[in-house]
């Protein structure tokens, strides 16, 4: 966390956060709506890191204290550096977070509740069924698509369909919390062990298996799960298994490819 004691606007803020990581769930869901105004090219880049750094130290962007962000935005002091980065000249907004910053959302006064972090909550089934729409919306930036995806990942218990017609009029920016926490889930099992039952897992190499003996996507979980299953003769009730933890149905297959 940053002092600005120098620039704060009122005497109980001394702090700002410097990274996604220390951001409350208010904060994600403003840093989202600027992002996404950027996206769109509502706002310039400079314009983003402005508002960003406005929002944070609750100062105003506009006149006088506009000047006043500018100059700490250009000062070591107060670099916006875990949020934004300037890489052989190209920008890039940072959004890679395996912390679910929106545990919790409320639309419409009824409370919807998110995955735990890295998704460690959610069963084999609700995973498969979230990459496939995931990658749906990577491709197509079907706002459609997007919601449906938060729907899968935020639950108040009621049926998949019902949280998809409840969930349809949520804003665009507060749906990519679900898209860019998960896209970041994704890529962090791709690329890093995961801690499971008490050890480091490697299960990237499940994936990198599943991509052999699948021609249905690039993930192929499922079908290389019981691709492995079945080789040794075992039987396994495919229901059952999408209603199993997603990471002990990773282990499971781990396991199994080991033994080979």
């Amino acid at each position: 966390m940053t002092n600005i004691a120098a620039f704060k606007s009122y005497e109980d803020s001394p702090n700002y956060p410097e990274n996604i990581s220390e951001l409350t769930p208010a904060q994600w869901i403003h840093y989202l709506m600027l992002l996404s105004r950027y996206n769109n090219q509502e706002i310039s880049i400079q314009d983003f890191k402005v508002e960003w750094l406005a929002y944070l130290t609750r100062m105003s962007s506009f006149g006088a204290s506009r000047m006043r962000v500018e100059e700490m935005i250009n000062s070591e002091e107060y670099s916006l550096d875990g949020f934004v980065q300037h890489l052989d000249g190209v920008i890039e907004i940072n959004t890679f977070t395996v912390t679910n910053n929106l545990p919790q959302y409320t639309w419409n006064s009824i409370r919807y509740t998110g995955p735990q972090d890295l998704c460690f909550n959610l069963s084999f089934g609700q995973f498969l069924t979230a990459y496939y729409v995931f990658q749906d919306y990577a491709l197509t930036q079907n706002p459609i698509a997007l919601k449906y995806l938060f729907a899968v990942l935020y639950s108040d218990g009621s049926p998949l369909y019902k949280r998809v017609e409840a969930l349809e009029d949520i804003p665009n920016y507060v749906a990519l919390s679900a898209y860019y926490f998960f896209k970041s889930v994704v890529s962090h099992i791709h690329e890093n062990p995961v801690y499971v039952a008490g050890e480091d897992l490697p299960l990237y190499r499940v994936l990198k298996e599943a991509a052999k003996k699948s021609d249905v996507s690039n993930f192929g979980m499922e079908e290389a799960l019981y691709d492995i299953a079945y080789q040794n003769g075992v039987t396994i009730d495919r229901d059952n298994l999408k209603n199993q933890n997603l990471y002990e149905v990773l282990r499971y297959v781990w396991f199994r490819i080991k033994a080979y």
